[in-house]
């Protein structure tokens, strides 16, 4: 058996041509099934649920790939996730042919987020001169055997 690492990677990048499209449209075309999917959503289980010009939201499943020694998903994992949800409310205000990319991120934990549960990030961006400000931004972990919502962490933010 071959180490997974060494697995052909799956997954691709867009066409440079769609750098012409606003960041919206890009997210857009993308949570149509018309952009590639990218190797960081196969490797993770990683899915785009829903963007529009109010809210980019993500979801990924706990499971144990992510545990840490201590039994709970580590914190990596789930910065991986808020990457996604907040660099692309971030991609929701930017026109044409405007590269970003993500300098610093922190994340503020309320509690642990268990194993068996899928956890959903999503993110509002304030309506400013200034695309890096989030009016809202709030992961939650959503139970598969109880499908009831939990607070996991209050606050993400990044530049």
């Amino acid at each position: 058996m071959s180490e997974i690492w060494k697995e052909q990677v799956r997954g691709e990048y867009p066409d440079p041509r769609l750098f012409g499209l606003s960041g919206l449209a890009i997210l857009q075309r993308g949570l149509r099934g018309l952009n590639p999917i990218p190797p960081i959503t196969h490797l993770t289980g990683m899915k785009f649920e829903e963007v529009n010009e109010h809210v980019a939201i993500f979801s990924m499943p706990a499971t144990d790939w992510f545990l840490s020694s201590q039994d709970h998903i580590s914190v990596g994992a789930i910065t991986m996730l808020a990457d996604a949800a907040l660099g692309s409310a971030v991609q929701i205000g930017l026109p044409p042919a405007t590269p970003y990319t993500t300098a610093e991120l922190s994340m503020t934990f309320l509690a642990l987020v268990r194993r068996e549960a899928t956890c959903v990030l999503s993110v509002r961006p304030c309506k400013t001169d200034d695309p890096w400000r989030f009016r809202k931004s709030g992961l939650r972990t959503v139970k598969a055997a109880e499908s009831r919502t939990e607070p996991r962490a209050a606050t993400c933010s990044r530049r």
